[in-house]
């Protein structure tokens, strides 16, 4: 099996950085306050998925 091998040129990083930015831009102006929502999202979805889990 042949290794992977890619160049990621400025086409490619240019944007990606422009969204990275964004994200961390919008996240530094709204706050820690969305980046804790999604968290607890994130723990009552796993939760459900565990208790869910055992009842099979």
């Amino acid at each position: 099996m042949e290794p992977l091998l890619a160049y990621f040129g400025p086409e490619v990083q240019m944007p990606l950085a422009s969204l990275l930015a964004s994200v961390v831009g919008m996240l530094m102006i709204a706050g820690a306050a969305p980046a804790r929502a999604a968290r607890r999202l994130w723990e009552r979805v796993g939760a459900s998925s565990l208790r869910r889990g055992s009842r099979d």
